[in-house]
Parts: C-alpha cells; sequence; structure tokens
C-alpha cells in the first residue's frame, strides 16, 4: 500500500495518466487507525464478525467493528514477535492470545505489502474489473481476487 507524503516508484506519472485515463479516483480518506478498545469488546466484536461470515479469516482492510481488521493485523504482529522471542508479553496477554486461539483466531492476518504483484498484473486485474462493473471503485472487501 502506498503511504501518504511518502513518494512511490511504483507509482509514476505515467501510471498515474494511465489510472486516470480509465476514469481511477485517487482517494484522499485519511488513514484508518484503530482505536483502543477494551478487550471484552474486541471479543465481542471478533464473535460477531464469526457469526456473520462463519470464519475468523479478518481480511486486514476490514473497518467495521472500530476497524477490527487493523486490530486483528496487530495482535498477529504481536503474536509473531512474542513467537520469535522479539517481544515480552505479560501473563494477562498470553491468556489473551490463548483466548483468541480457542475462538479459531489463526494469528495470520497480515497487511498485503508492496511488491507482492507486478504493475502490470495490478493494471490489468483493474481493467477486468471495470469491465465488469463499469467502475474502477474496488471495494476493500472484494474478494473474487485472492491475493
Amino acid at each position: 500500500a502506498l503511504q501518504r507524503g511518502v513518494p512511490s516508484a511504483m507509482l509514476t506519472e505515467e501510471r498515474v495518466a494511465q489510472l486516470r485515463s480509465i476514469g481511477f479516483e485517487f482517494s484522499t480518506k485519511p488513514e484508518k487507525t484503530v482505536p483502543d478498545l477494551d478487550w471484552s469488546t474486541r471479543i465481542q466484536q471478533l464473535e460477531a464478525f464469526l457469526s456473520e461470515m462463519g470464519h475468523l479469516r479478518v481480511d486486514p482492510n476490514y473497518d467495521k467493528y472500530s476497524n477490527l481488521g487493523g486490530w486483528a493485523v496487530e495482535m498477529s504482529e504481536r503474536h509473531r514477535s512474542w513467537q520469535e522471542g522479539r517481544e515480552y508479553l505479560s501473563p494477562d496477554m498470553i491468556e489473551k492470545f490463548g483466548q483468541l486461539n480457542a475462538l479459531g483466531f489463526g494469528f495470520d492476518v497480515f497487511p498485503t505489502r508492496r511488491g507482492e504483484r507486478s504493475w502490470e498484473d495490478s493494471f490489468s486485474l483493474l481493467l477486468m474489473y471495470r469491465q465488469e462493473t463499469g467502475s474502477c471503485r474496488v471495494p476493500h472487501h472484494y474478494k473474487a481476487d485472492f491475493r
């Protein structure tokens, strides 16, 4: 994902023009934050997500339930750091990880990193989406193309 204010070698002026030529609109929304909610609220949100979706593979961009996707990324990254010995956790946090594990949370929610797909492949997929829907506004939850 591109970061605001950080120049990108991937998004050149030529590529910006290419996107604009097909009607792509650039968003100016601020980056989403992850609200600091109490643990029981997050567990309730995960349970509601599980009830709605039938699984706990939370998309990192899922922003319902106070940015549950961002929180799932944070939990996955903390769990990985702890497993790799890079972070010390309190017994309370280890117990909370156990609670997440018991629910079926896989600690495998990580953001898609830049460079996992070429520009050409991404642009081609956007053209296919536009042909299907008539729009370049791909929703965050669109999953016809599993990364």
